[in-house]
């Protein structure tokens, strides 16, 4: 249960960024991702020094996976959007941030019920593969155009598949980025 509320808050962190960047512009989503990642540090250095907050620890409790660092999915979130909006044009931002939302949100939501898993990783499988293509071109296609977002949701979603040991929310925006730089 604390997975399917984990990829809903993915899911809704995402649209409401791309929201957020569509009326205000690259330079205003590039300072929010930043505070955004300054204030979740801040906050995670006081939880580990002891401090309690209910709203955060309710938070904690109902969507953070039990790790050594707390609210680490969000943090790498606000790190690999932040990479993508600095580092790369705004549209393609945008393009690699709404499949980085809903590619990888629906893939987990789908891939927990398949049956199939892939044969190099037996922690995925084919549905939520599938579910991250579909989701990702459908999500991307009006900010890359639809070869576009065909080329980079087939070839994120491999990625994804692979178990690099690194988390999603980095490796997705950072290998999006590889690609495209490659294909000029």
């Amino acid at each position: 249960m604390v997975e399917l509320g984990r990829q809903i808050l993915h899911m809704l962190f995402g649209a409401m960024l791309l929201f957020i960047a569509n009326y205000s512009g690259r330079e205003s989503t590039i300072l929010l991702l930043g505070m955004v990642l300054f204030f979740g540090l801040v906050l995670v250095h006081f939880k580990l020094k002891g401090f309690e907050n209910p709203f955060i620890d309710f938070m904690l409790e109902k969507f953070d996976r039990k790790e050594a660092l707390p609210a680490r999915g969000g943090l790498t979130y606000a790190a690999g959007a932040l990479f993508l909006f600095a580092a790369t044009d705004f549209t393609f931002a945008m393009g690699v941030t709404a499949i980085l939302a809903f590619g990888d949100g629906f893939a987990t939501l789908v891939g927990i019920s398949g049956k199939h898993f892939l044969p190099f990783n037996k922690k995925k499988t084919w549905a939520g593969a599938g579910a991250f293509v579909i989701a990702g071109i459908a999500s991307s296609m009006f900010f890359l155009g639809l070869q576009n977002a065909i080329i980079y949701s087939v070839f994120l979603a491999a990625v994804e598949s692979i178990d690099f040991k690194v988390d999603d929310n980095i490796l997705i925006p950072f290998s999006a980025s590889l690609l495209k730089s490659l294909l000029k």
